[in-house]
């Protein structure tokens, strides 16, 4: 805005303060940084909620979900600390520091690693990440910024599913995250030797989360950096040897320690076939495949993206140029690699959250002082509850099963049927929580009291989000589960007596092993790849498909015990036939 003009005036009101004022309001050696207590008293309430809400109830929801509980309940049962191998014969893909997370939470609730213990690593990680965040963001630009950084994540819906996940993803970013900031506190002059070798230690940490790739991230971001925002004198401090010794010694260690049990299997796996290949050996070609991810899983801040690209934040510019350089780094760098996960994008969400926060409170900070007491019109109220009433008569409908609509398990439809029917409170809860927060937002936009909206906003967001999320993985752990064919497998087969998948792939039974808690052997038919003949009687899990396809039911030799697994269509290739093969009136082939 240039000196001879007026700020816009809103209607009986003051004229807006323009940027440059409300970026002055807001440096953090001036503002009013706001209680850390009462930040700390908003923010870890909410996240608690978010990430622990029924953690442990639902089943898993496919094979690769389960590698990690796998990994916890093999070191609980007494198994290697070093490199637990999956079934007795599989090297983990990923480093072991979620598994001993998981193991040291095992052993303080005593519980032997169950569903709970294979996510509260991600859960608490996430508490942690989103508390890394606000003491950078309150040092940067002041405790506003910061707790609006702190809400912003923890509503991201990408973060709140990777915090109550069983995969490495958010212990991963949580030590980035913290090595990152760490860093950039050396390199911008704020930092000693103690923050150098802190940094150092989560860049150690992050490694023994998922690998090297945390060293990658951490070049490329500070080489990108090192373009926009130059090193203060001091970032030498970073390549002294607590660091350099913290941050490649302490993984190296157990990288060694693995190699001496398992040799080149280990290195092959995870130095060529988790990083090297996942980055050069994928299919996906599409240079802009992560742009829907970044925006949907983000929503709805992500809407703010570029107005936060193109305003004068509530940070200073090195701040700045530094979160927009971690951004960047990442986004284009997971772009051109060939593996693509969506998943890989949550290591920017901390950054993004703290940028969109800078943008946000300026704007509270601009329009403070111009609220009307004007209620919106009652016909708003009257439209959002009139459509509660309908969605809770359409869910009750449906949960009798209308037009016979979920009558099969082999339809998600009958296992979100059985959820309504089930969890009545959680559909009245959920309702309420849309309900009441589309109005108290829709109240305070119209009043003009944006930051009262963001509340409402951020509040019904996060307890809706939290519902659905945890509603969504019950029902999904219902209709993919083994737990019912593993109650059979036990009930019949004591656990020192043996057990095989016969012609299947033990990688795809890994729940059923973690259910069943024992390693289960592999073997082949004998004859022809159209035989049904184990090499010896005893127990057996076999492909249903397979089982089928082969005829073996007529076999007089086999005696069918229960057929389980999935009953969804979209995951019945997964089911299993348990069956006893005990050949009486004829040799075996």
């Amino acid at each position: 805005m240039s000196a001879g003009e007026q700020a816009p005036t809103p209607a009986g009101g003051a004229p807006l303060p323009t940027a440059d004022t409300v970026l002055e309001r807001h440096d953090p050696s001036q503002a009013d940084e706001g209680s850390v207590w009462l930040h700390l008293a908003i923010i870890i309430p909410l996240a608690l909620m978010i990430f622990l809400f029924r953690l442990g109830v639902a089943d898993w929801r496919d094979e690769c979900d389960t590698h990690e509980g796998l990994n916890i309940a093999q070191i609980m049962s007494g198994e290697s600390w070093v490199l637990p191998l999956r079934n007795g014969r599989h090297v983990p893909e990923k480093p072991l520091l979620y598994a001993w997370l998981g193991a040291v939470g095992a052993k303080l609730r005593n519980s032997g690693g169950d569903l709970w213990d294979a996510r509260l690593p991600s859960a608490v990680t996430a508490l942690a990440g989103t508390l890394v965040v606000y003491w950078a963001a309150r040092a940067m630009a002041g405790g506003a910024v910061a707790l609006w950084s702190a809400l912003l994540l923890i509503t991201t819906p990408q973060f709140i599913i990777s915090g109550r996940d069983s995969r490495v993803d958010m212990v991963f970013c949580t030590f980035l995250t913290a090595a990152l900031l760490l860093t950039w506190r050396v390199w911008d002059g704020a930092g000693g030797r103690r923050t150098a070798a802190l940094a150092g230690l989560c860049f150690g940490l992050a490694t023994l989360s998922k690998g090297p790739l945390a060293l990658v991230l951490g070049v490329l971001v500070f080489g990108v950096t090192a373009v926009v925002a130059p090193p203060a004198p001091g970032w030498r401090l970073l390549l002294a040897p607590a660091p350099l010794l913290l941050s490649l010694g302490l993984p190296a260690l157990w990288y060694a320690a693995a190699t001496v049990e398992q040799g080149m299997t280990f290195l092959r796996v995870h130095i060529f076939a988790e990083n090297v290949g996942r980055l050069i050996g994928g299919k996906e070609r599409i240079l802009w495949y992560y742009i829907a991810p970044f925006i949907v899983q983000g929503l709805p801040w992500t809407i703010a993206f570029p107005a936060a690209v193109a305003g004068t934040p509530a940070l200073p510019a090195r701040h700045r140029r530094f979160l927009w350089a971690w951004v960047a780094a990442m986004f284009v760098f997971f772009s051109l690699s060939l593996g693509k996960r969506r998943v890989y994008l949550l290591p920017l969400r901390p950054a993004l959250a703290i940028l969109l926060a800078a943008w946000l409170v300026p704007l509270f900070a601009r329009w403070r002082g111009h609220e009307r007491a004007i209620a919106p019109p009652a016909a708003v109220r009257a439209i959002i509850a009139a459509s509660l009433f309908a969605m809770l008569a359409l869910v009750l409908a449906l949960s009798f099963a209308p037009g016979g609509w979920g009558t099969s398990p082999q339809q998600w439809s009958y296992w979100w049927r059985l959820f309504f029917r089930e969890h009545p409170g959680t559909i009245l809860a959920f309702a309420l929580v849309v309900g009441v927060g589309l109005d108290q937002f829709l109240r305070a936009l119209w009043q003009r009291r944006f930051e009262r909206a963001a509340y409402a906003l951020v509040v019904g967001l996060a307890i809706g989000t939290t519902l659905a999320v945890s509603s969504d993985a019950i029902v999904h752990g219902q209709g993919v589960s083994n737990q019912p064919l593993a109650r059979v497998v036990a009930a019949n087969v004591a656990p020192d007596q043996p057990l095989a998948f016969l012609d299947t792939d033990d990688e795809n039974g890994i729940s059923l092993q973690f259910d069943l808690r024992r390693h289960i052997g592999v073997t082949q038919s004998l004859g022809d790849h159209d035989s049904c003949t184990p090499p010896a009687p005893g127990a057996y899990l076999i492909w249903e498909s397979l089982w089928d396809a082969r005829g073996c039911a007529s076999d007089p030799a086999w005696q069918l015990i229960a057929r389980g697994g999935p009953e969804v269509s979209t995951h019945r290739d997964r089911r299993m036939v348990f069956a006893r093969y005990a050949p009486t009136t004829r040799s075996v082939p």
